[in-house]
């Protein structure tokens, strides 16, 4: 089967928009559809926050996946951080997933990127297995988050110098 990686245009920005829908409902993720469809405009404006993609196999788009970019000492510099991997549940357990992981993971390699997180929710054992296999490991660390009260925006992250 192939399967392959389409980047997401600036004219795809409402399908990426479903897609991200329909995943966020699988993994009960709280669903903002106007930060959402803000976010991905300015991912797909700024390619050096990331990268987008439909899943496609035999000519069928099936998924997608976004890959951003970080930066963490622990791992030698600049990172990939795959925030969303999504795969239609019918298409599911058929190579496609792995075919797609590696396409990302080969990006990242050209692209210099020194390793990739990802994160998987509690409880999804089957996604976990998956990640397992291609070669991720888990940490013993708990994720936190905290929003700043800032929006998205499309204008470069500045940080002052105190």
């Amino acid at each position: 089967m192939q399967v392959r990686l389409k980047p997401v245009s600036l004219d795809d920005v409402e399908a990426l928009f479903q897609w991200i829908k329909r995943y966020y409902e699988f993994d009960h993720i709280i669903f903002d559809a106007r930060s959402i469809r803000r976010g991905i405009r300015t991912l797909l404006r700024r390619q050096n926050y990331g990268m987008a993609w439909f899943i496609c196999a035999e000519g069928e788009t099936v998924g997608y996946t976004v890959l951003t970019y970080g930066f963490d000492m622990e791992f030698g510099g600049l990172l990939g951080i795959i925030t969303d991997f999504y795969i239609d549940e019918q298409h599911r357990a058929k190579g496609i997933g792995s075919r797609a992981l590696k396409e990302v993971i080969a990006f990242a390699r050209r692209n210099g990127l020194s390793t990739i997180e990802l994160q998987v929710i509690r409880g999804n054992e089957i996604a976990l297995k998956f990640y397992q296999n291609a070669g991720f490991t888990c940490h013993d660390r708990r994720l936190m988050s905290k929003r700043t009260g800032r929006s998205f925006t499309s204008a470069p992250v500045r940080v002052r110098k105190e």
